[in-house]
């Protein structure tokens, strides 16, 4: 009886791998090799082989390339695509395409930043017009007017600015009051500021909006400023401050942003270090200390310059609010300042509380700016100490001194 089973299933085992083997050659009759050429066939397997080996690699974009590859797309008119990417990107970022227009701004200023050439051609008076039409005011553009020797970048940017210019909202789905302000009130607005020497604000309004800019660059703004500022001592007695406007070109604004000048509204502060050994009751310990002490230069549009030399336990929250002609402690002292291009020129410093002193000193500094503009660095490059009876200076060293930085006190008005 076993031996029958035995047969019965060997019987079975070999229909069965009969069956399978007639199935799989009948499949492999429906696509015979002849029917594909050699060079697609050893392509299919090489795509077959890398599809196996390696894996399709995920690209991941940006919201912000996201959406400039939707821009890309809707303009080669592939439109479902372009859907797509524009839900995708919006969906991670709903303000995408603010961001969008400020990098193709940012494009769009530097393809237009104006490159000098060797020989400029002759530009006509006629080339781009002297007022610009707004909503409710003619803009004077004759300041503005672009020759050889006042070309900046700034102007190549204004001169393809559109004619219609207007505030627009943040979020196109609000009103903007701003909108219906006359520009005469917002000129108004914007010299207040000029007249508390509020620059900062003038700038960061400009920055908004291009007709903010093209408000702000009005020269009724800058002219009461550059008045007011460019006087003795801050310009030499033989110079004038029309003689700043014809060179340069009655342009108030780039007189206040090129022509050197102290700041006033605040404190000019350097911060000094220098070590000194100290003692030790052990001979193989080496003691040393790191001092500290600040320098204060805080310039009056009175002539006076306050100096003040304080030690590390004097905390500058402390002493600038203290820096005023009324102050006496040990390192004050009042002298004279005058300002010739970029040197400083300081003399006459004294110790106000002291009786007539023998000796008085001077120092004379560089006046940069980091960035153009802030006029914030002062470098010193002679400190001397002059007998008051001969007139003799005798030079101070300045291995530990540093450079003064401009600190603005809100406190401090002119």
């Amino acid at each position: 009886m076993e031996a029958q089973d035995t047969e019965e299933l060997a019987r079975f085992r070999q229909r069965w791998k009969e069956e399978l083997k007639h199935t799989k050659e009948k499949h492999i009759e429906t696509i015979k090799p002849s029917d594909v050429p050699k060079d697609q066939q050893s392509s299919s397997s090489a795509e077959v082989r890398d599809a196996v080996v390696q894996p399709v690699p995920v690209q991941r974009h940006t919201p912000l390339e996201q959406y400039t590859l939707a821009v890309q797309y809707e303009q080669q008119g592939l439109l479902d695509e372009a859907l797509t990417l524009y839900r995708q990107s919006f969906r991670r970022d709903p303000n995408v395409d603010k961001a969008y227009h400020r990098e193709e701004q940012k494009k769009a200023i530097a393809a237009h930043t104006f490159v000098q050439p060797k020989h400029p051609p002759a530009e006509s008076s006629s080339s781009r017009p002297a007022l610009i039409q707004t909503d409710a005011h003619i803009l004077d553009l004759k300041h503005l007017t672009i020759t050889d020797d006042t070309r900046r970048p700034l102007h190549a940017v204004l001169a393809n600015f559109p004619h219609d210019l207007v505030f627009l909202p943040e979020d196109d789905n609000k009103y903007s009051p701003f909108r219906l302000l006359p520009e005469e009130i917002v000129i108004h607005i914007l010299i207040e500021l000029a007249r508390i020497n509020d620059t900062t604000t003038i700038e960061r309004f400009a920055s908004v909006s291009r007709k903010g800019r093209m408000l702000s660059l009005d020269g009724a703004i800058w002219r009461d400023l550059a008045r007011r500022i460019y006087i003795p001592p801050q310009i030499p007695e033989s110079l004038t401050v029309d003689d700043l406007v014809s060179a340069y070109k009655e342009d108030y604004r780039r007189i206040y942003i090129e022509q050197p000048r102290l700041r006033l509204d605040g404190v000019y502060i350097a911060v000094c270090h220098y070590v000194r050994n100290g003692l030790s009751e052990n001979h193989w310990v080496s003691v040393t200390h790191l001092v500290t002490y600040h320098r204060y230069l805080r310039f009056l549009p009175t002539g006076e310059v306050l100096s003040l030399l304080a030690n590390e336990d004097a905390n500058p929250q402390h002493i600038i609010p203290l820096l005023k002609p009324e102050l006496r402690m040990k390192g004050f002292m009042i002298g004279r300042w005058c300002l010739d291009g970029t040197t400083v020129y300081i003399t006459e410093l004294l110790d106000p509380g002291s009786q007539p002193a023998k000796y008085s000193f001077q120092m004379t500094l560089n006046l940069k700016s980091r960035p153009l503009g802030r006029w914030n660095k002062l470098d010193l490059a002679a400190y001397d100490s002059v007998d008051v009876a001969t007139g003799e200076a005798s030079a101070f060293t300045l291995k530990h001194e540093r450079p003064y930085w401009f600190s603005k006190v809100r406190s401090y008005r002119w």
